[in-house]
């Protein structure tokens, strides 16, 4: 009996080493996958990346002589009195109206800046000694997500993606650039804004519209180890009990039955 229980505790070891490697193997390609963090997804590849088409000379004259669109906004500036009574933004209603200081409503989606500078010139002579006014038109844009200081901004197309991050103060992850997401109408457009970062292109040409929004994850960039501390070591510590367990009363239950 003596020798039949030696035989059983000395293959103890030998189970549990057996049990670690196989949980071991199995949990190998999940954190592997969990440090890939720039492999592309099938989904992402599924995903057509939306491209503006290079613009005719037509579509340029058309930009340039009614850049003002329903739900935009401009921007006027009085230099150098930059705290004069015109100063700030005006949203355009969906009838492609804004409401002006002392003209009240007029429809500037008919017109270019150079005639809304010229109206307002003219509108506020007797108000400003120097009427020096510069005007420029703004869209909506959603900065979403794993930025210092998301929210809403009024952006100028002619801008590009390095601004409208730097509105945002950047992103938390140090890898947060690689995870921006162009999103529209609930479909993400792109998931790589590294090129457009990169080359500089306006928000205008890349294609970006009022309502767009730009995402990056929240969610804190983690190392092997943490993945390992937090997420595997739990699952391994209660398999090993477990097995322990199930080998002390197997063995109660085999020296049990060599006593009857």
């Amino acid at each position: 009996m003596f020798d039949n229980r030696k035989s059983y505790y000395s293959t103890l070891p030998a189970l549990l080493h057996g049990l670690v490697v196989c949980l071991l193997l199995y949990i190998t390609p999940a954190l592997s996958q969990q440090q890939d963090t720039t492999a592309v997804t099938p989904e992402t590849k599924k995903i057509p990346q939306e491209k503006s088409a290079e613009p005719t000379e037509v579509a340029k004259e058309t930009k340039e002589t009614i850049p003002f669109m329903p739900g935009d906004a401009l921007e006027i500036k009085v230099y150098p009195d930059t705290i004069s009574f015109p100063n700030g933004i005006y949203t355009i209603d969906d009838k492609g109206y804004a409401y002006l200081p002392i003209l009240g409503y007029k429809k500037v989606t008919d017109k270019s800046v150079s005639k809304v500078e010229s109206l307002l010139k003219e509108a506020y002579v007797n108000y400003l000694p120097q009427p020096n006014i510069q005007v420029r038109p703004l869209i909506r844009i959603s900065l979403l997500g794993g930025f210092y200081r998301p929210g809403l901004y009024w952006v100028d197309p002619r801008g590009n993606m390095w601004n409208i991050i730097q509105y945002a103060g950047g992103t938390a992850r140090e890898d947060g650039l690689e995870k921006l997401k162009w999103r529209r109408n609930r479909v993400t457009i792109s998931k790589d804004l590294i090129p457009y970062i990169e080359s500089g292109e306006s928000l205008q040409s890349i294609g970006f519209k009022s309502g767009d929004q730009v995402r990056v994850t929240q969610r804190p960039q983690r190392r092997f180890w943490d993945v390992f501390r937090s997420d595997v070591l739990p699952l391994l510590s209660f398999t090993i009990s477990a097995v322990a367990s199930a080998a002390s009363v197997y063995m109660a239950y085999q020296m049990y039955q060599e006593r009857q």
